[in-house]
């Protein structure tokens, strides 16, 4: 009977170190899971942002390029550049006249260009879906992890599994240190041919267990939402002043050729007052 016992005595702590074993290495996995899971998140949404506010950048340079390029400053600067004082000659009055008609043509084909119908609507119309898919992208990103907390997580945190793993620890190393203050037998001595675990009074549950359900413990049901919404400001607010910025150029692209359309009448009046005053 007190053999019969002991074999029972040694195949129960099996089992219950099976047990604890299968539980640990899940335990374990899952941190390793949830860790896997944060930090692919956290690149996922760095990578997002960067990405995004990378081709809102390179929108607005595109469009300031189209404007100067429309505006082709350098084109009415060149054709001012061809007045010359001989120009104010009354017998040269032909010259001056083609120059101030290709002057007249070339400011009037900047002035009825309809810029802010031709380029800055389209941008802000553009850049307003961005946004929208910006946020929406966001929102699926955040919709996924959150998916895996409230299924996972938040379950396996509110599950017995943790609790039932710790009694199970502590009610094993109870019995192993009530039966280590009793008389044992040898079972090594009993000539069978079966392989038993080591003696009760040499087991000691591994202290990775504990260590195991302390990590687990640790564990942050992990909410995006704030950092998504930071993200999102961001980007709002980038988006925001580079629409600022197109208001101030539809405001001001004109202020270079009128001040070149002035000099350019200015530098007229110079060269015809030349002649007028000999």
């Amino acid at each position: 009977m007190i053999e019969t016992l002991e074999r029972y005595n040694i195949y129960h702590q099996q089992c219950e170190l099976l047990w604890l074993n299968t539980v640990n290495e899940f335990l374990q996995f899952f941190n390793f899971i949830h860790t896997l899971l944060l930090e692919i998140s956290s690149v996922l949404l760095n990578n997002h942002h960067k990405i995004n506010m990378d081709k809102l950048q390179e929108s607005y340079k595109k469009l300031q390029k189209e404007t100067e390029d429309i505006k082709n400053i350098e084109t009415v600067r060149n054709i001012r550049k061809k007045l010359k004082p001989l120009h104010g000659y009354d017998g040269n009055r032909h010259m001056l006249h083609a120059i101030q008609d290709e002057m007249n043509n070339a400011i009037s084909e900047i002035r009825n260009f309809n810029i802010r119908e031709e380029l800055f609507i389209p941008f802000k119309e553009h850049q307003k879906n961005c946004l929208n898919l910006y946020t929406d992208e966001y929102e699926t990103i955040n919709t996924t992890f959150k998916h895996f907390n409230d299924e996972y997580l938040v379950k396996l945190l509110k599950s017995p599994l943790i609790c039932q793993f710790e009694a199970k620890m502590s009610n094993l190393n109870e019995f192993v240190n009530n039966e280590s203050d009793q008389e044992t037998m040898d079972l090594s001595k009993t000539g069978t041919n079966v392989a038993f675990a080591p003696h009760l009074e040499n087991f000691k549950i591994p202290s990775e267990f504990q260590t195991t359900v302390e990590k687990i413990k640790l564990l942050q049901i992990e909410n995006d939402e704030e950092k998504v919404s930071s993200y999102i400001e961001v980007y709002i607010n980038a988006y925001n002043q580079y629409l600022c910025n197109v208001e101030e150029i539809a405001s001001t692209w004109l202020c270079d050729i009128e001040k070149e359309e002035k000099m350019f009448g200015n530098d007229i009046e110079k060269i015809c007052q030349l002649y007028s005053t000999k």
